[in-house]
């Protein structure tokens, strides 16, 4: 596979305002219910990983299959989902976004493809349309 880095996003915590406060403190982001992404094939979000290693246990009140399933199980709630900021432009948007309160790793995002495409230009012309996005 070819890939390329794109940019570097970060995770942020989004809430329902109308609801709760941001969590003021790693005490309180523990406490809260949490909506987390469990993937079909069994994968997390690296940030489960992260916060696993450093002994946090957050309390998962709802697993959604992928990041578009989980706004609704924060608006109406005082839970937590903890993703990447990007997902505030669309998929989280109307709902508060926070700083993670806790120091949190920078999330590389790439461009993955196949080496077979590496030539076809119909792919060269995705590949620079993403690249235009990206920088936006």
């Amino acid at each position: 596979c070819a890939h390329e880095r794109l940019f570097d996003d970060h995770y942020t915590v989004f809430h329902d305002p109308a609801l709760r406060d941001a969590p003021a403190d790693r005490a309180d982001f523990e406490a809260a219910e949490h909506v987390a992404v469990l993937y079909e094939d069994g994968r997390r979000l690296e940030i489960d990983r992260f916060l696993a290693e450093r002994g946090l246990r957050r309390r998962i009140a709802v697993q959604v299959p992928d990041l578009s399933g989980v706004a609704p199980f924060i608006r109406g709630t005082a839970r937590l989902a903890t993703l990447p900021s990007r997902a505030a432009v669309h998929l989280m948007r109307g709902l508060a976004a926070t700083p993670v309160p806790l120091p949190c790793p920078p999330m590389p995002m790439h461009m993955v493809w196949h080496r077979r495409w590496d030539a076809d230009p119909l792919h060269a012309w995705l590949r620079d349309g993403l690249r235009a996005v990206a920088l936006e």
